[in-house]
């Protein structure tokens, strides 16, 4: 990622939704090709394909989205992942990924994907922004202010992507996937406490999207559009 085609860019933040929207772009039979290296920012992309393209990325609450990395990072995929975990139960690392508190002796900040290029210092970058790692990787990925043209909901794709496509995208067109990955005996649940650590880590940006807790319902499928005319980065 980012994933290019002839008229998109998808901008893809781990566990909102990446696996399958790659699988339905293919399916729909747009040309595609990656651009850099793993989970790239949009600011990676070459502004002569930037310029050319809108693009569109997919979002969810922070709640849910700490959940699912941990989720996938215990199951031990990658293997780099469940390394940087290093046992984490569920509430040590939702500690560590808001309080910006993950050990002297790892490098990067349990990202559970290769950080490029290599060389960047993300981890300083992280711990040195003040916000949870969930608000620093959506800002970094997709730009602060929004550099994507359309952010999307990640709980409801199937409405939130028929529309931006012009085109209905059914759940028995395209189902689901990563739903049958073995998770971990331990529920990923919050308590209070937690549910106030990741509010003030990652309150703000969560809120401005509507986001004003876990399990929230009512937020829009097409969380954000630019402007008509707003500025991007290729401007």
């Amino acid at each position: 990622m980012p994933l290019v085609t002839d008229e998109h860019i998808y901008v893809h933040m781990p566990s909102t939704g990446g696996s399958w929207m790659g699988r339905v772009l293919t399916k729909l039979g747009y040309p595609r090709a990656h651009v850099g290296y793993g989970h790239d920012p949009l600011f990676t992309v070459p502004k002569e394909v930037r310029e050319a393209r809108v693009a569109f990325a997919t979002i969810r609450d922070p709640w849910s989205w700490y959940a699912s990395w941990w989720r996938h990072a215990v199951t031990g995929r990658p293997k780099d992942v469940a390394a940087v975990a290093g046992g984490l139960s569920f509430r040590e690392s939702v500690y560590a990924l808001t309080h910006r508190d993950i050990g002297p002796g790892v490098a990067n900040p349990g990202v559970y994907f290769p950080l490029h290029p290599k060389g960047w210092d993300h981890r300083t970058a992280w711990v040195e922004s003040g916000v949870g790692f969930y608000t620093w990787l959506a800002r970094h990925l997709y730009g602060d202010p929004w550099e994507v043209d359309v952010l999307l909901d990640t709980g409801q794709l199937y409405e939130g992507l028929s529309r931006f496509l012009g085109r209905a995208i059914t759940r028995e067109e395209f189902p689901p996937v990563n739903t049958s990955v073995e998770r971990p005996g331990e529920p990923a649940e919050y308590d209070p406490e937690m549910v106030a650590w990741v509010r003030e880590a990652d309150g703000e940006l969560a809120a401005s999207l509507g986001y004003t807790g876990p399990g929230v319902s009512g937020v829009p499928s097409v969380l954000w559009r630019r402007p008509v005319g707003g500025p991007t980065r290729a401007d």
